[in-house]
C-alpha cells in the first residue's frame, strides 16, 4: 500500500529524472512560446514597410 496516494500533500516523492525532464520540457516550451513571439513581433514592423 503506497501512503503516497493517499497523501500526497504530505508526502512529497523526491525529483526523478522524468519529473526533471518535465520541468524541463515545460521551460524550453515557456522559452520558446516568448522567442518565438518576440520574433514575430520584431517581424510586423519590417514587413509593414
Amino acid at each position: 500500500m503506497r501512503t503516497s496516494i493517499k497523501r500526497p500533500s504530505i508526502i512529497i516523492p523526491r525529483p526523478t529524472k522524468a519529473s526533471l525532464a518535465r520541468q524541463s520540457k515545460i521551460r524550453n516550451s515557456i522559452l520558446g512560446a516568448s522567442a518565438t513571439t518576440n520574433t514575430t513581433n520584431t517581424l510586423k514592423p519590417i514587413q509593414n514597410e
